[in-house]
């Protein structure tokens, strides 16, 4: 990995490029700083003679990826089994999920771990607890995003909720830094629409869980005058009809879909295609660890992967679900995660086999392969 590059100028040689638009190869990117001044073939660089070079002949080199749906303070928590009982499924992450301010910190540091082993460069993470602890420790890590503040409206919670509220109200317009505060009403079955109206009149970033299960089809009907105030990022809608998917767009609602989850839980038939059709922009999320497949990263590559094994999903809108779409959604330049000129989340490398002649990077989502980190 590329360090202390505040003064450097930099030549990464790659056997293949790629972003949501780009696909070159053999290519190279130039990097003044953590800042790209070009990306292309090498014949459209040049010469760079005061460059360090770093030579990646076997590499697909990519920007860093974006994780629009994450709850890094259940990362405490490994995978486990589900047994169809959602009821009992959520009981257990209730009781294991930490509470304590130094657990919760503990948990949040593991997950940032457990994403940038998988090459994520931006998150869009849910403060179960409304902390602010996530926040802290993603700015400590340099872990780009936004972190929102969930809300729970019913019951005595709902006068916190409506506390967190006016204390956002108060937030500054323009935040500086690589975090911006959000708000996340939970559901509709846990705020009323008082909850989300007041939430969505505010301007910092907005998200909440949508159309999750069957029994919350009828959400979507019920928050679409709330939806058409403002962008708001939705995750899962695993669930609507065409007309839903209508309004989803007009509203310029993001769907932040999480393929391994919706899989996990038996939701099967996702509609991101048709979605996407329509104009729907659609991000990719993982959701919260319990609910995964492994341990060892967490990462919408794998995500990726799965939809292109699975649906044979074209390998460029996987890219922009998992990279630009995820920042439009989070409210985020989408340009920090493309190889355009100017600063970047990051960039990682996944390695190739230079004599097979499929394409590199559909060579990438076949594998398994680990991301390394090329400048962060």
């Amino acid at each position: 990995m590329l360090t202390n590059m505040a003064r450097r100028r930099t030549l990464i040689r790659a056997g293949r490029v790629v972003d949501a638009s780009t696909n070159l190869g053999p290519a190279v990117i130039l990097l003044d700083g953590g800042d790209i001044v070009a990306a292309g073939f090498p014949t459209d660089i040049g010469d760079v003679p005061d460059a360090e070079v770093l030579d990646l002949p076997a590499s697909v080199v990519m920007p860093a990826l974006v994780n629009a749906h994450c709850h890094l303070d259940l990362s405490n928590l490994d995978p486990r089994p589900y047994d169809g009982d959602f009821s009992a499924w959520l009981d257990g992450i209730r009781t294991g999920r930490p509470t304590a301010d130094d657990a919760v910190a503990a948990a949040v540091r593991h997950g940032i771990h457990l994403s940038r082993l998988g090459g994520t460069g931006v998150v869009g993470d849910i403060d179960g607890r409304a902390s602010g602890i996530p926040a802290r420790e993603l700015r400590a890590d340099g872990l780009a995003g936004v972190s929102y503040l969930e809300l729970i409206g019913v019951g005595p919670s709902r006068k916190r909720a409506m506390a967190t509220l006016d204390d956002a109200a108060r937030w500054p317009v323009h935040e500086t830094g690589c975090v911006r505060m959000g708000i996340s009403p939970h559901a509709p079955y846990t705020c009323d629409t008082g909850i989300y109206r007041a939430a969505a009149a505010l301007p910092a970033p907005m998200a909440t869980h949508l159309a999750e299960t069957p029994g919350e089809a009828d959400s979507i009907d019920e928050l679409v005058e709330v939806l058409a105030m403002r962008p708001v990022a939705a995750a899962h809608v695993n669930y609507a009809t065409d007309e839903q998917v209508r309004q989803l767009a007009a509203a310029r609602t993001t769907v932040v879909f999480c393929p391994r989850a919706a899989a996990y839980f038996g939701h099967r038939s996702h509609g991101y295609r048709r979605m996407i059709q329509t104009g729907v922009n659609v991000a990719l999320g993982t959701d919260g660890l319990p609910c995964l497949d492994r341990a060892d990263r967490l990462s919408v590559l794998d995500d990726m992967r799965l939809l292109h094994r699975r649906d044979d999903a074209d390998p460029v809108a996987l890219l922009r679900m998992a990279t630009t779409a995820g920042a439009v959604g989070l409210g985020l330049d989408p340009d920090l995660v493309t190889l355009a000129p100017g600063p970047i989340a990051g960039l990682i490398a996944l390695p190739y086999d230079v004599a097979d002649p499929v394409d590199p990077f559909v060579q990438v989502l076949l594998r398994d392969d680990a991301p390394a980190w090329v400048v962060r």
